[in-house]
């Protein structure tokens, strides 16, 4: 027994030392994306790994622990830009997930990144933010289908351009469920020509993923942190992440989906969302929400009791039917 507690005594702190990921924010004159001879740091930026916050020293440089997969970022002071990549999307963190995310999406997630780096910078601008401004927000545009972003392109971001508000933000349910639509909806709303920043919602799930762990593995893949925050002026925006994946293909508790078909008993009381190819709803069944007809090698179909009797929101005729 002593034997043994020494040893677990020796080895502790081997267990328990994290790595540390340093670096610098800096003012990156030139624009380039790098930490040149010339450039000097930026003192008080707080910069994150999704648990830990630090502020930057006098010549802009941190230190923080960092797990085996982590996300460095960093939060945008007042009067200053985050560089954008082509589509507008502020480049303000840096994914450390040397394995890449699990096997099995279906949707890419994150390539492996390999080992950590010596040092992970971060370049910031200087730019004068005035104390009224205006941002442009979209709630719930969830497309499903390029036509439906066909609609977004024409109805909404045409009369966007040109827009002389400071940055752009989606607030959730970006898409709807169809994650391979992502590099067209960035290249559409880049053309806004504003910074662009996104919050996952329920939409933007790998429904693959076991647990919550890896539920977000492609939003992050186009899009960094579910979690993070930026000034603007005055203001502090706070990005957060409530949802909780239970894995299964469970996103709402009210949510059901089935790869064939989902039958609705006549005793069944649903109020909620259905995703399936094939939906049937026995005579007596209650139901309120919106069907999504999942597009699959099986055609999509809606069967009804033939009694009249069925309650479908009250009205069989007033069911939502949502056919990507």
């Amino acid at each position: 027994m002593r034997a043994f507690i020494l040893f677990a005594f020796l080895t502790l702190p081997q267990l328990t030392l994290a790595a540390e990921a340093t670096g610098r924010v800096f003012l990156d004159n030139n624009r380039n994306g790098l930490l040149d001879a010339a450039e000097t740091g930026v003192a008080g930026v707080r910069v994150s790994n999704g648990l830990d916050v630090v502020t930057t020293d006098s010549d802009g440089r941190y230190t923080l622990p960092i797990d085996e997969q982590s996300i460095i970022f960093i939060t945008k002071p007042r009067d200053h830009a985050i560089p954008v990549n082509a589509h507008m999307l502020p480049q303000f963190y840096y994914i450390h997930q040397p394995a890449g995310s699990p096997d099995g999406m279906r949707y890419a997630g994150i390539a492996p990144t390999g080992p950590l780096p010596e040092q992970i910078d971060f370049p910031l601008i200087e730019r004068k933010e005035s104390q009224q401004f205006e941002a442009i927000l979209f709630a719930d545009p969830q497309p499903q289908s390029q036509r439906e972003l066909d609609y977004i392109r024409d109805d909404v971001i045409a009369e966007l351009i040109g827009t002389d508000a400071a940055f752009g933000m989606t607030i959730g349910d970006i898409l709807y469920d169809d994650l391979s639509m992502f590099p067209r909806y960035n290249a559409l709303v880049a053309q806004i020509g504003i910074p662009w920043y996104n919050v996952p919602g329920n939409h933007e799930i790998n429904f693959e993923a076991k647990d919550d762990e890896y539920s977000l593995e492609t939003f992050k893949k186009f899009f960094g942190p579910p979690y993070y925050a930026f000034e603007y002026a005055d203001a502090l925006f706070v990005v957060l992440d409530n949802i909780d994946y239970k894995g299964r293909g469970e996103a709402d508790p009210g949510d059901i989906r089935g790869n064939e078909k989902v039958v609705i008993s006549k005793s069944g009381n649903v109020r909620g969302n259905i995703v399936a190819p094939r939906v049937t709803l026995e005579d007596g069944a209650i139901f309120k929400g919106s069907i999504d007809m999942d597009p699959g090698e099986v055609p999509a179909k809606v069967s009804l009791a033939p009694k009249t009797s069925t309650s479908l929101s009250e009205k069989a005729p007033e069911l939502d039917l949502k056919s990507g």
